[in-house]
């Protein structure tokens, strides 16, 4: 039988927010979101592997992609709502969640969390 060492891959917490449009009178969504600040906590962020998102249309191909690890449930938003994907600090840059999924046996709350970093062509 094989034994896990503890803290065998060393896991922080990081900054993190949660983004979500306001409404404006018409209720229509205005042009400056709210920041909802919290932590991911006990993280890992390793180096994205897998050709999933590189191929998309939305053109990730040529961005800083990272995949984190994370006991913190990181949303990716819902298309046509208010709520955007969540947003992480690493590397002293903001990333924004494109893709989670549960990862291990789901009898501890783990998430796999596909991160791209924000520039001016990412919306």
């Amino acid at each position: 039988m094989i034994k896990r060492r503890r803290g065998a891959i060393p896991r922080f917490d990081i900054q993190a927010r949660q983004v979500q449009d306001d409404v404006d009178k018409f209720g229509r969504p205005s042009d400056t979101p709210t920041y909802t600040p919290f932590t991911a906590e006990r993280c890992t962020v390793q180096p994205y592997v897998g050709g999933d998102l590189l191929v998309a249309a939305d053109g990730f191909g040529d961005k800083e992609v990272y995949t984190v690890f994370t006991d913190t449930y990181l949303s990716q938003g819902k298309e046509g709502g208010l709520e955007k994907p969540d947003e992480v600090f690493i590397f002293d840059e903001w990333y924004r969640v494109a893709k989670t999924k549960r990862w291990q046996n789901g009898v501890i709350n783990h998430y796999e969390c596909v991160v791209v970093k924000i520039d001016e062509g990412l919306v």
